[in-house]
């Protein structure tokens, strides 16, 4: 990720300086999944499922209506964030119950 490391986060909706951006990387590794925030009705929260060698090998995401996920949306990353677990877990071919 050192190549991400001094990129600016710019989309029209997401405008993230270097400040906002470590902000938001240190809640992201403290939550274990990332919040996405838009103006539009739907809400997005995601984790992403780490290979053997800390690298992104895929992402888990939930998107509902802001209406229907407001409340649960911590919930809804914490079960993003387990299921990421569960697919590394899977990957490698570790079974419940047994370290990774």
């Amino acid at each position: 990720m050192e190549e991400l490391a001094d990129a600016p986060v710019e989309h029209p909706e997401v405008r993230l300086d270097h400040e906002s951006w470590a902000r938001e990387f240190e809640l992201t590794q403290t939550r274990g999944y990332v919040r996405i925030p838009r103006s539009d009705d739907v809400a997005r929260v995601a984790a992403v499922v780490i290979d053997r060698d800390g690298g992104p090998l895929a992402a888990v995401s939930v998107y509902g209506p802001k209406y229907r996920m407001h409340d649960g949306v911590a919930e809804l990353g914490g079960e993003a964030r387990r299921t990421a677990g569960r697919i590394v877990r899977a990957a490698f071919g570790v079974r419940a119950g047994e370290a990774a």
